[in-house]
């Protein structure tokens, strides 16, 4: 889910492309376009087509394979299910908020359609001056982003029917993730989405954005995108498989972590955020374990964009010291920040509560702030001080203090804020940023395409709107508007990459 109106709902998960899910109803409402098991590969966001918004699975059904020091917690609580949160229903779809169910700043506004997406034609602008093209910009930014991934369509992959599928990852409402190999057999996730259901709901700026702000991200700890492309009915997202499993699987097998665990975990996290902040001025939105993948090193990556936005600078200099201000609903109850709740404007604010939440939830297990009752969440996240029930350092104390500041003017909102953090005093930076620090926890992957950390589905099946004649979507494929180089998906490639 990539930005949208105030007035906009939030919308269901769907899992990132590169995280197996479950099939099932997922425990967020946010995630990518809506629908699916998040493919164990890849990523970029995975509701819809692909990316899936699966539930989870015990650890134990999910077949998750790491290397545990002795030791560790004893069992969670059972993942949380959107099927209690506001606005949620199974398989991705989505409703407005009933009465009673909604943040304050929603109490008053019962939006409908696919949640938390703004009308497409609203949104074309933002869109197209999300690509920045200003001197100055760095040489990952959006345009040098899109050129290179463009530059490396033809590398192994010659068309379509070059790719061979070895699983399925994942399957939503608008398609399906599965893993493939090339003509040379390395493996890929590849995110299918329906174009008839993209339009339907409205949900071809959200593919259309994250495509654009993946493009332009070049850091290790956020999923590549490799390539994109189309043909009549269908867009598709080619993506670097991760197949070592979600963080949430790791937390739910263990029960909580060690704190020097969380501390690398959350190192690599705040990394990351401060990379997507300062040098590409991206608000991600949507941080929680589900959204982290373990690679086969043992690092996180960072998938699934749907909700992320772009914050233009103010300055005309390149520089992002200054950025626009957000008022969009959107993410996943028990990690929305106060400010989000209360309807206020935000920028990277809400990405700093957000980790403060994943290391609570990584100590002890479960979220700071539960409740069968989404009201009740809200309320808590409002007027409560998270407690964890078991000792904590100092030096952790203070930074969930610092991150978990209800006010943002009083928060730790940037990135050499919390990394100068005493928490993070024995985290050797060049050494993180190098893949050098040994992880806690490395997945035993035995080949290229071992999915045996994530879960599989054999087959999917397209949306009833696609079989058939698909007359609705024949009538806008002849339509002038999709021959228009300005229509959104002009921005993939056509047939032969």
């Amino acid at each position: 889910m990539g930005s949208r109106g105030s007035s906009s709902s939030c919308r269901n998960s769907s899992p990132s492309t590169a995280g197996s899910r479950h099939l099932g109803p997922p425990r967020a409402i946010s995630g990518h376009l809506g629908g699916g098991g998040g493919g164990g590969g890849g990523g970029g966001g995975g509701g819809g087509g692909g990316g899936g918004s699966g539930g989870r699975a015990p650890a134990s059904s999910r077949g998750v394979r790491i290397d545990v020091p002795d030791g560790g917690g004893g069992p969670t609580s059972g993942p949380r299910r959107v099927a209690s949160l506001p606005n949620a229903m199974p398989d991705g779809q989505s409703r407005a908020m009933p009465e009673g169910q909604r943040p304050p700043a929603l109490a008053k506004s019962a939006t409908t359609g696919h949640a938390g997406l703004e009308a497409l034609g609203s949104r074309l602008d933002e869109l197209r001056a999300a690509v920045w093209t200003q001197a100055g910009s760095p040489p990952h930014e959006a345009t040098a982003g899109v050129r290179e991934v463009a530059a490396r369509r033809s590398l192994y992959l010659q068309t379509l029917s070059s790719l061979r599928r070895v699983a399925g990852l994942g399957a939503g409402q608008f398609g399906c993730v599965s893993l493939v190999t090339d003509v040379h057999g390395q493996p890929h996730a590849l995110k299918s989405l329906w174009k008839g259901q993209l339009i339907a709901s409205g949900s071809v700026g959200a593919v259309v954005r994250e495509r654009e702000l993946l493009a332009s991200v070049s850091h290790p700890a956020v999923v590549r995108l490799e390539a994109s492309f189309q043909d009549a009915r269908r867009v598709f997202l080619l993506l670097e498989p991760v197949l070592g499993g979600e963080l949430y699987a790791v937390l739910h097998m263990l029960g909580r972590l060690e704190e020097g665990q969380a501390r690398f975990y959350a190192a690599c996290v705040a990394d990351v955020l401060g990379h997507l902040h300062d040098v590409s001025g991206i608000v991600y939105r949507d941080l929680k374990p589900e959204n982290l993948l373990v690679d086969g090193v043992g690092y996180l990556k960072l998938v699934d964009f749907g909700l992320a936005k772009r914050l233009r600078p103010l300055a005309d200099d390149g520089e992002v010291h200054a950025a626009e201000r957000t008022s969009t609903i959107c993410g996943t109850p028990e990690y929305l920040a106060p400010e989000m709740v209360r309807g206020e404007a935000y920028s990277f604010s809400v990405d700093w509560w957000a980790l403060g939440m994943l290391l609570f939830e990584m100590l002890a297990g479960v979220p700071a702030f539960r409740s069968a009752d989404p009201a009740e969440v809200y309320r808590k996240i409002l007027v409560e001080a998270p407690r964890l029930l078991f000792k904590s350092s100092a030096e952790c104390d203070a930074l969930l203090a610092g991150l978990l500041a209800k006010a943002p003017e009083q928060r730790l909102c940037a990135a050499d804020e919390v990394c100068d953090a005493p928490f993070f005093a024995a985290i050797a930076w060049s050494s993180l940023r190098s893949r050098s620090t040994p992880a806690p926890f490395r997945p035993k992957i035995a080949h290229p395409t071992d999915t045996s950390n994530v879960v599989t589905i054999e087959k999917y099946a397209s949306p009833a709107s696609e079989e058939g004649d698909g007359a609705e979507w024949d009538r806008y494929l002849t339509s002038a508007t999709l021959r228009s180089s300005t229509h959104p998906f002009a921005s993939f490639a056509s047939g032969v990459w």
